[in-house]
């Protein structure tokens, strides 16, 4: 798994996304397969969230750029935040109970 992270920490990583599916791409090969969930745009482009083939999240939001609030949430050099309105979290199903 590490050796995963690492791969992909340092790899060029290319979104391409078909009719609500998408893939993320290293090379040739695929790693996660995005399916569409929602956006609040009215073009469907941006903030938009998006579920994997892995049980997680990809959410396309603006970036943070204020450096005050970079620093508040001690982000390392391989993540980003980015922020989306609480509006998009409405398309997320709702957690399977354990």
């Amino acid at each position: 798994m590490i050796a995963a992270h690492n791969a992909l920490t340092n790899a060029r990583i290319q979104i391409r996304v078909v009719t609500h599916r998408a893939s993320i791409a290293i090379g040739w090969e695929i790693i996660v397969k995005l399916t569409f969930l929602g956006s609040t745009s009215q073009t469907g482009n941006c903030p938009t969230l998006f579920a994997t083939d892995h049980d997680t999240y990809v959410i396309q939001g603006w970036r943070i750029t204020d450096p005050e609030a970079v620093a508040a949430m001690d982000i390392p050099d391989h993540e980003t935040a980015v922020e989306v309105p609480r509006a998009l979290l409405g398309f997320a199903p709702p957690a399977n109970p354990a």
